[in-house]
């Protein structure tokens, strides 16, 4: 689902078509290996195809899902009050000229915690990051379908690398004829390495983020960011309300309805120096 006036097809570039090739020959030269290796296995590894068949389909329905969703644009002024208030609206983007707030090439008054994507040419409401692979920003709306991808990608590229490793024949007398009967999963090995420890660790890195109530912009770019500039530097999450809540409001909660306020100088009270004594407070409260 997209915001009412978020034309996608029209004003956001798609995601490349080589990147999407790639994805997908990635995806098949995995497959087409589980099946390799399966073909000198008991006649029982067709459960292993189809478990390694059903990760990609729910990998490829996550990635195109996200390539083409929303990820949560700010809404723009629609066309009727752009025309009537031409005039009006220019003074107005004189006046907030100066204001961080103020998005000059949207026009509109940024909410808190978004940021203008140069990429997606839109403002997005909690920015995390643009993800060049998806051609899409990762924002409000679609973080928890992202994380999901990031965990079915990584049970993915595990799961292949064990049936490499199992499916590879021993005792053949000559290198040659052993080089031969394992030349497709010994090839595979490093590509799943590499780009399973890359899965592993987006994982990990979002998994960090979501239990405290931060983004990965939030983090790393916090001296940058407007409304940090009154947040005391002690102060790692000022949005978490604790672990337990914190995860449930991002697996359960409606992204649609989830509006932020600049905290208070109360409610910054007691939060932690960083975001893992964040987590372990809260667990212990809990």
């Amino acid at each position: 689902m997209s915001s009412p006036n978020v034309p996608l097809d029209e004003e956001i570039e798609a995601n490349p078509t080589c990147i999407r090739v790639y994805w997908w020959i990635a995806h098949l030269l995995g497959v087409g290996c589980v099946i390799w290796v399966c073909r000198g296995l008991s006649q029982r590894s067709i459960i292993h195809i189809v478990f390694d068949v059903i990760l990609t389909v729910l990998c490829a329905y996550l990635y195109h899902a996200l390539s083409f969703g929303d990820p949560g644009f700010v809404p723009l002024p629609s066309p009727g009050m752009a025309e009537d208030g031409g005039a009006s609206t220019k003074a107005h983007l004189r006046e907030h000229k100066e204001d961080p707030m103020w998005c000059l090439k949207c026009g509109i008054e940024r909410p808190i915690r978004s940021k203008h994507c140069k990429h997606c040419k839109r403002c997005v409401m909690r920015y995390d990051h643009h993800c060049g692979w998806l051609g899409r920003c990762v924002g409000q709306y679609n973080h928890r379908r992202f994380w999901f991808l990031l965990i079915s990608e990584t049970s993915l590229c595990v799961f292949t690398f064990g049936m490499c490793v199992v499916g590879i024949v021993g005792g053949v007398q000559s290198s040659a004829a052993w080089l031969a009967s394992n030349l497709y999963p010994v090839a595979m090995l490093p590509f799943l390495l590499v780009n399973g420890f890359f899965a592993l660790s987006l994982c990990v890195m979002h998994t960090g983020v979501i239990a405290t109530n931060t983004t990965s912009w939030e983090w790393l770019r916090r001296s940058k960011i407007p409304w940090f500039q009154h947040v005391p530097p002690e102060v790692a999450a000022p949005w978490s309300l604790g672990l337990c809540r914190n995860l449930r409001i991002f697996f359960w909660g409606d992204p649609r309805r989830l509006r932020y306020e600049a905290p208070t100088a109360d409610q910054m009270k007691g939060k932690r120096a960083s975001c893992c004594d964040e987590c372990v407070s809260s667990c212990v409260a809990g």
